[in-house]
C-alpha cells in the first residue's frame, strides 16, 4: 500500500482552525495523522485524536506523534468513548459512507459548545464528470478521485446543503470554499468567471459547519 497517498496535509482546512494550544481536535479518517500533527504543530491544538480504518497507517501515525490512533470503522466505532472536541475532521469521509448524515449527527453529539465540524467532499457536478456521463456515455469508476471505485455516496453543493437542512437543522454551514481544478484549458479556467458554471471547475466542496 502506497501510504503517501494517506500522508497529505490538508492545507485547504487550514485557516478554519484558529491557533489556540488548549484545542482538542479528532479527525475521521485521519490516515497516517498528517494534517492532525500539523494542527499540534502550528499551535492549533493541545490534544490530537485520530480514527483510521486502515490498519497501514498506524507506524506512521505513531511517527506523527498523535495523542491517540485509533483503528476503527466509523460506522461500527463506540461514540461513547470520546470526550467532546473543538474541531471534528471528515474529510473525504462521507462519501465512503451509507449513512453520512447519521454519521454527522454522532459527531455533534461529541461537539464543544462553538466548536465545528470540518467536511470535504468530492463535487459529483464537475465538468470532467459531466463530460464522460453525458458526453461519452461512460460511468467508469476509477483508483482516486471523484469517481473513487470506493465511493457510496455522491453530492452537489446544493444537494449536501439541503440534506444537511432536512437531517441535522440544528446545525449550519458557517463557511464554505471551493477548490478548482487544475487549469489545464481555458475553457475550464472561463468557467470559474462565469456564476452559472462555476461549480463545473470544482472538484472539491468545503464546508465548516457550526450549531445554530
Amino acid at each position: 500500500m502506497d501510504l503517501e497517498y494517506y500522508s497529505n496535509v490538508r492545507n485547504e482546512i487550514i485557516e478554519w482552525v484558529p491557533i489556540n494550544s488548549s484545542q482538542q481536535v479528532i479527525e475521521f479518517g485521519c490516515g497516517t495523522g498528517s494534517t492532525l500533527a500539523y494542527l499540534k504543530e502550528t499551535g492549533r491544538a493541545s490534544y490530537v485524536c485520530g480514527v483510521e480504518v486502515i490498519a497501514d497507517c498506524e507506524v506512521k501515525a505513531k511517527e506523527n506523534k498523535l495523542d491517540e490512533f485509533i483503528i476503527g470503522d466509523i460506522n461500527e466505532i463506540d461514540f461513547k468513548r470520546f470526550d467532546k472536541f473543538h474541531v471534528i475532521l471528515l474529510l473525504d469521509v462521507l462519501e465512503h459512507l451509507y449513512y453520512p448524515f447519521e454519521v454527522i449527527k454522532k459527531c455533534k453529539k461529541i461537539l464543544k459548545p462553538g466548536g465545528m465540524i470540518i467536511v470535504s467532499l468530492p463535487n459529483i457536478r464537475n465538468f470532467a464528470i459531466l463530460n464522460k456521463t453525458f458526453v461519452k456515455g461512460l460511468w467508469d469508476y476509477e483508483s482516486s478521485g471523484i469517481l473513487d471505485s470506493t465511493h457510496i455516496r455522491f453530492f452537489t453543493d446544493k444537494s449536501f446543503r439541503k440534506a444537511l437542512i432536512q437531517n441535522i437543522p440544528e446545525l449550519k454551514i458557517d463557511e464554505f470554499k471551493f477548490n478548482y481544478d487544475e487549469y489545464g484549458n481555458k475553457i475550464k479556467k472561463l468557467f470559474t468567471l462565469i456564476p452559472f458554471f462555476k461549480e463545473l471547475s470544482v472538484c472539491q466542496l468545503l464546508y465548516k459547519i457550526k450549531q445554530n
